[in-house]
């Protein structure tokens, strides 16, 4: 799968350091769009996430239009943070998250996704809920917001998806 910005070829899956390239301008470009940032990193007028792909088993699936990354924790476990643009709202970016989640679980045989939200963001919460995670705990992020932390299990996604 591949997708296109500006004329410029964005591959989905890392197989060299070209396209690991490649991938850190596509992150970095979705990371700093306004309405992105502003949710991430509300304090900063720009960031630079390429340090994420310093573990090789870290994913990121997407396009332009948003990103989904999947950090490696160990024994088939990853967190996932979710960059969407104005450009996938409502229904197609859970369509986008779901298409990312099947491809983890399928694919990459993840036993669970996890992740941290912060409680202000609604939106990220009432995804979270509707792609089936559960809350687990409360924490504290990089930043100092308090956070919910959420996990979604292989079985349970397994389960969802038979049922939709």
């Amino acid at each position: 799968m591949d997708h296109r910005r500006r004329g410029v070829h964005y591959p989905v899956q890392l197989h060299d350091d070209f396209l690991i390239v490649e991938q850190r301008d596509l992150l970095n470009y979705v990371a700093n769009q306004p309405e992105v940032i502003s949710a991430l990193a509300p304090d900063y007028l720009s960031v630079d996430l390429s340090p994420f792909f310093r573990q090789p088993r870290n994913i990121m699936i997407g396009t332009e239009k948003g990103v989904v990354l999947f950090g490696w924790l160990g024994d088939d476990v990853y967190e996932m943070h979710y960059l969407l643009t104005h450009e996938l709202r409502g229904c197609s970016a859970l369509l986008f998250v779901k298409s990312s989640l099947r491809t983890m679980f399928t694919s990459r045989f993840a036993s669970a996704i996890c992740g941290i939200t912060p409680r202000e963001n609604r939106a990220a919460r009432a995804m979270n809920r509707a792609l089936g995670a559960r809350p687990i705990g409360v924490s504290t992020d990089s930043i100092g917001r308090a956070c919910i932390n959420y996990v979604l299990e292989r079985a349970t996604w397994a389960k969802l998806s038979a049922e939709s």
